[in-house]
């Protein structure tokens, strides 16, 4: 892999980049270790983001480390009036908006889009609270397509047209319509026409959120099903991919059937775990929130595994 990284970046200067480096599994970490050591010998930038907790393995002599600081409140501000230039909200609210957000970008734009969608009717006092409401808030204002984007979040961060309308089971009219809305509200993004089109939560807390908002016992049936729909009808996923149904039957109770996937998974995984073990590389998805999420996926061994890319009809991952 660290041959393949160098022999692209001779033949042309190559940016390489790592998302949320805190979730890499140890085998990523290494891999990125034993590029940076060779980078000066390529045009090869390696670009690296991370929460503040993350502690880098390499040698502080190999990279330059730059933390990016909340936004001031200028900055904070110029977000939020760019956004609403044209919705005329009140400065008050504004100002509210700026203080609540303690300078995080994606809660800015996310509680002015949910001032803008509600036409600024949502008063100061109610502005969420924390990004997590936001987003909560902004699911609740679509109306029926928040049970659509449930459905997206049970099947992953990635999902594609064919496994997500075989599981709902509504007409395709319908289905586009609401995939149309959630990528106008900027939830989704859509690569494609149906149906081969294939679509991607913009953010992983989007997924969160969407997910978290399920009742148990619907999430439950929602994993069923899909587990259900992809042993009938992806059948060549199933196969190349035990650890997707194995994660689902897991989430939907029918433990016997999990065991016997995960059994079979076990190779697969020792195998790939290095390649695959975390959410920049599409690979395999562990459950939430230090339960659910995939991205904490090197050091539980007794969390339920999920695709990070969902499921699509060519089995790929």
């Amino acid at each position: 892999m660290v041959s393949w990284v160098m022999a692209g970046a001779a033949t042309q200067p190559l940016v390489l980049e790592l998302e949320d480096a805190q979730w890499a599994d140890p085998s990523t970490l290494e891999l990125i270790g034993k590029v940076i050591e060779r980078d000066a010998q390529v045009p090869l930038l390696v670009l690296i983001t991370a929460r503040p907790e993350f502690a880098a393995p390499w040698p502080g002599s190999k990279y330059e480390q730059l933390a990016l600081p909340p936004l001031n409140e200028g900055e904070a501000r110029k977000i939020v009036t760019g956004m609403v230039a044209a919705s005329n909200l009140p400065n008050e609210t504004i100002a509210v908006v700026v203080q609540r957000s303690g300078g995080v970008p994606l809660f800015l734009e996310e509680v002015t889009r949910l001032l803008i969608e509600g036409h600024g009717d949502v008063g100061a006092h109610e502005i969420p609270p924390t990004l997590h409401a936001s987003l909560l808030a902004r699911l609740d204002r679509l109306g029926a397509v928040k049970e659509i984007a449930q459905m997206c979040a049970v099947i992953g961060r990635e999902f594609d047209w064919s496994l997500l309308s075989a599981v709902v089971g509504t007409d395709n009219d319908t289905l586009a319509s609401a995939l149309i809305r959630l990528n106008d509200a900027e939830m989704i993004h859509c690569l494609g026409q149906p149906p081969q089109a294939s679509y991607r939560f913009n953010h992983a807390l989007f997924q969160d959120a969407a997910y978290d908002s399920l009742l148990k016992s619907r999430r439950r049936e929602l994993h069923h099903a899909i587990a259900r729909t992809l042993n009938k009808s992806f059948s060549d996923v199933a196969q190349a991919r035990p650890e997707i149904l194995a994660y689902h039957f897991t989430e939907a109770g029918e433990n016997e059937t999990a065991i016997s996937l995960w059994q079979r998974a076990g190779p697969v995984l020792l195998g790939v775990q290095g390649l695959c073990g975390n959410r920049n590389t599409g690979g395999i998805r562990r459950s939430a929130r230090d339960r659910r999420d995939p991205r904490r996926c090197a050091n539980a061994r007794h969390r339920a595994l999920r695709p990070d890319r969902g499921v699509n009809s060519a089995g790929g991952v």
